[in-house]
């Protein structure tokens, strides 16, 4: 099986919990994280061996090699994130106020 390779958007408690289920799934490889705070962020991939590290978020994602994102920032933020990776990759955004997006197809 092919593994899909995917980004965190996110650093802290949820980008940890994120990555520990991507781990478990063996169906992934997190191939980046994107934090505000550079240090939680080296930290984390460190711990988890994740390659790719910035707090420049728009230099990570736009990686096309980048399947896959989870965004693992404060609820707040969920909507910006999805407007912004809208046409460009499949999320995951873990208990988002604003919905399900619809697929890119528009399904």
């Amino acid at each position: 099986m092919r593994r899909v390779k995917t980004a965190i958007v996110g650093s802290g408690f949820m980008g940890r919990v994120h990555l520990e289920a991507i781990r478990r799934t063996g169906a992934a490889d997190v191939v980046a994280i994107a934090s505000r705070n550079r240090a939680a962020a080296e930290k984390l991939a460190g711990e988890f061996g994740v390659p790719r590290v910035g707090s420049e978020y728009g230099n990570i994602l736009a990686d096309p090699a980048i399947e896959s994102v989870h965004i693992c920032t404060p609820n707040a933020q969920h909507f910006r994130w999805r407007k912004t990776l809208w046409a460009r990759a499949s999320m995951c955004c873990a208990r988002s106020r604003w919905g399900f997006p619809r697929t890119r197809e528009g399904n």
